[in-house]
């Protein structure tokens, strides 16, 4: 009979004391696994970033290269110029564009040999 109200004592110690702390383990373990799975996610979209800011930099040196490349707007209508009076030089047949915005300016489209 003592032997058994020893086994019943230890029974409920374990049931009253050690199953809440093996239940806290496991909610901790749980809560370390989703810290660590959100922690890989937010590296990962960190890492990206570092990326998009490298392609965003050598983008923009892109563009200002072309940019560079760019005649200035001032110079287009001479350009368009140019370009409609060689066409007529060569006697080119097409249509004559004028351009928007900028009278006296034309370019000639559509050219035929």
């Amino acid at each position: 009979m003592i032997i058994v109200l020893a086994l019943a004592i230890l029974a409920a110690g374990y049931y009253f004391s050690l199953a809440p702390q093996y239940e806290e383990i496991k909610r901790a373990t749980l809560d370390a696994e989703t810290a660590r799975q959100e922690l890989n996610k937010l590296v990962a979209i960190s890492n990206n970033i570092k990326k998009s800011r490298e392609e965003y930099g050598r983008l923009r040196a892109d563009l200002q290269d072309v940019l560079r490349q760019m005649p200035e707007e001032k110079e287009v209508p001479g350009l368009l110029r140019q370009v409609s009076i060689t066409a007529q030089e060569s006697r080119l047949r097409g249509e004559v564009l004028r351009s928007e915005g900028r009278p006296g300016s034309r370019l000639l489209l559509g050219a035929s040999f």
